[in-house]
Order: C-alpha cells, then sequence, then structure tokens
C-alpha cells in the first residue's frame, strides 16, 4: 500500500503531530512553481494532508553554506504554512565543496508550534 509506519488517522483537536523521516536526500530546492524535486512534491502535499506540525528529517544529503537562498528550504516552503521555524545541522568542520554534503538533519515546526520555541541551537561540535 506504499504506507511506511504508522497510517496517520483524523488528528484530533489539542494532538501534536510529528513526522520524522530519513528521505536520503531532499533533490532539487530550487524556488519556482514546477521545479521542486518528486521529494519536496510529495513532503509539501504529505504536511498539509495531514496537518504536521513538526517534521524532522536525517540525511537531507544538503550542505546549506553552499546554496544561494532562492535555493534553501526556507525558501522552498514559503506560503506553505502561515508560520514556521526550522533549523538545520551539518558538519561545518568539511570545507564547501558543492550543495551536496552526505548526512545532516533538519528540523521545522509549523504554524501554532512555530511560536512555541523558544531558542534555536546549533550542535556546538560543529558535526551536524
Amino acid at each position: 500500500s506504499g504506507i511506511y509506519g504508522d497510517h496517520l488517522k483524523q488528528k484530533r483537536s489539542g494532538m501534536v503531530r510529528i513526522l520524522f523521516q530519513n528521505p536520503q536526500g531532499l533533490g532539487n530546492l530550487t524556488s519556482g512553481s514546477h521545479s521542486h524535486s518528486v521529494k519536496i512534491n510529495k513532503l509539501k502535499d504529505t504536511l498539509l494532508k495531514h496537518n504536521v506540525d513538526i517534521v524532522g528529517f536525517a540525511e537531507t544529503n544538503k550542505d546549506w553554506r553552499g546554496l544561494p537562498q532562492q535555493e534553501t528550504l526556507w525558501a522552498c516552503t514559503e506560503g506553505w504554512f502561515e508560520h514556521r521555524r526550522m533549523t538545520t545541522c551539518i558538519n561545518e568542520h568539511s570545507p564547501v565543496v558543492s550543495e551536496v554534503q552526505f548526512g545532516g538533519i533538519l528540523l521545522m515546526a509549523m504554524n501554532r508550534i512555530a511560536h512555541s520555541i523558544i531558542t534555536i541551537e546549533q550542535d556546538f561540535r560543529k558535526l551536524g
């Protein structure tokens, strides 16, 4: 059936829905209506359809330092939600060679939950 993990049911009032996945890379993040990867389009559909509050990804495979602003996930998700907060971590000891860096994580909170975040911090060891 294509479902891995729990089959998501209708979200009840007061419930916080958290989604975590290893997408094995996010693909193309270029801003524009038809330029996103299949994974990004599926992500948008899933987050909106299931009213997800917090999403976490392992292995984003992006070196966020090497991407132009219009190719970041922040730019890519503009307009998806009323509010959002996100943080990413990568191995900062590795030099910027391209937009690809294997590994990395991303955490994003959307809408009401985004306002509950007090602070966003980074990995002090800079290992991602």
